[in-house]
């Protein structure tokens, strides 16, 4: 939900808010904005929970082949 990902991105730099935010429409975008200015302040440890979580989902797509990190393999097969 929306309010997982305002979580995800508080306190990170610009650069990773940028990157999360660029993938979803504009329109979330905003709720997800509104929704972390809602939130404040937040728990160090409750947004590194859910920064852990989202890691933990994103490698294992990596590793599953069902996402692919530009730069990270030269190869890829099918």
């Amino acid at each position: 939900p929306d309010s997982d990902i305002a979580l995800l991105i508080a306190g990170k730099n610009q650069e990773f808010r940028t990157k999360i935010l660029q993938n979803v429409s504009k329109n979330r975008s905003d709720t997800i904005m509104e929704e972390e200015q809602l939130q404040k302040p937040v728990l160090r440890s409750e947004s590194e929970r859910i920064t852990a979580i989202f890691m933990t989902r994103m490698r294992k797509a990596f590793e599953d082949g069902k996402y692919i990190i530009k730069g990270r393999t030269d190869d890829i097969y099918i």
